[in-house]
């Protein structure tokens, strides 16, 4: 069987398997902190070496220029924000509520970069 990405391509059962185990990773790395260590060092290293590329790629020269650093923790905060999203829903998982629960974080990137609360009055 070919492996893709996602789910796509794969048998329904296989994603199944896939989803429950992201499900399962998700709920283990919040309960276990040296799980949680582990994706954050991993997250960090992936980061740095994105970073990288960018400013490779870009016209980034300046490496303090932190507009690549930023950009990369928006999108892996909106990426958190859509798996804990999906892990409290309370229909089963799939890959299309995942999905989904993505594109929404991600369009809320725009509003979240915007925001200016206004202070409650308390008293």
């Amino acid at each position: 069987m070919r492996r893709c990405r996602n789910g796509v391509g794969k048998k329904p059962a296989l994603r199944l398997i896939t989803t429950n185990r992201a499900l399962l990773s998700q709920h283990l790395h919040r309960v276990t902190p040296s799980m949680n260590g582990h994706n954050l060092h991993f997250c960090d290293q992936t980061t740095r070496r994105a970073r990288d590329i960018l400013h490779r790629r870009l016209d980034l020269d300046d490496p303090a220029d932190p507009r690549a650093r930023l950009a990369l923790d928006v999108l892996i905060a909106a990426t958190r924000c859509a798996f804990d999203a999906w892990a409290a829903r309370t229909d089963p998982p799939t890959p299309a509520s995942l999905d989904a629960e993505l594109r929404a974080a991600f369009a809320a990137i725009p509003g979240g970069l915007t925001l200016a609360p206004v202070l409650r009055r308390t008293g």
